[in-house]
């Protein structure tokens, strides 16, 4: 309880929470007394978070000076390594952003805080949204960062040999992704029976690595 009450402290005192409270980011969350809660419990984790990476690079024996952090989304995590590197340079950090922490519509609550993220993107090297639709949508809402967004699609652009052989009658595809409504899995295995049905002489092989709500239809679709 006691550690729960210092962090809660150190919280209050955090410009990270005023510098919302006065600029009013707090209501992309909620009207009221609960929209001010809400954020408070987000900066909460953020000042947590601030904790743990000290603890961990002490620990880790790892220097600022030779390290950069890359993460695949601009989480709260991300959020709370821009805040840190805009009070020190020493931290270098790249963030790339997929979807729900690229639209404010998709729900992810800090996504919504235009100041509290803002303050964050001062302290980021580069951000990488995944789609230019993305990248666009992410400029114009921070213009002042504009040079910094810029769209890393996933994939490679020149793929290494393969491993193995493949047969030349065979074409194989390997997807990875939660089985739920808004990845649209189901229109791989559309695709692929189109393709099966212009071009009878080959085979199609589907492997798909990811579970989720939507897998039972999934494979109901694909029995029939």
């Amino acid at each position: 309880k006691s550690g729960k009450a210092l962090l809660s402290a150190r919280t209050l005192v955090s410009p990270w929470l005023w510098r919302g409270v006065l600029s009013g980011d707090w209501r992309a969350l909620h009207k009221g007394f609960s929209g001010v809660a809400d954020y408070f419990r987000i900066v909460r984790g953020l000042v947590a978070f601030r904790i743990w990476f000290a603890d961990f690079m002490r620990k880790r024996g790892l220097s600022l000076a030779t390290t950069l952090f890359y993460t695949f989304w601009f989480s709260d995590e991300a959020t709370a390594l821009g805040l840190i590197g805009a009070r020190n340079r020493d931290v270098k950090v790249i963030t790339r952003m997929h979807r729900f922490d690229i639209y404010e519509f998709a729900g992810y609550p800090i996504a919504r805080l235009r100041t509290l993220r803002a303050a964050a993107m001062r302290g980021l090297l580069q951000i990488c949204p995944c789609s230019d639709c993305g990248t666009e949508y992410v400029q114009n809402i921070y213009p002042k960062h504009r040079q910094k967004i810029k769209t890393d699609y996933l994939g490679v652009r020149d793929p290494q040999p393969r491993c193995g052989k493949l047969r030349k009658d065979m074409f194989g595809i390997l997807s990875i992704s939660n089985v739920i409504a808004v990845k649209r899995v189901d229109l791989v295995f559309r695709c692929l029976s189109a393709l099966a049905s212009a071009f009878p002489d080959k085979s199609f092989e589907w492997t798909h690595v990811g579970g989720g709500e939507r897998f039972a239809a999934l494979q109901e679709l694909v029995a029939t």
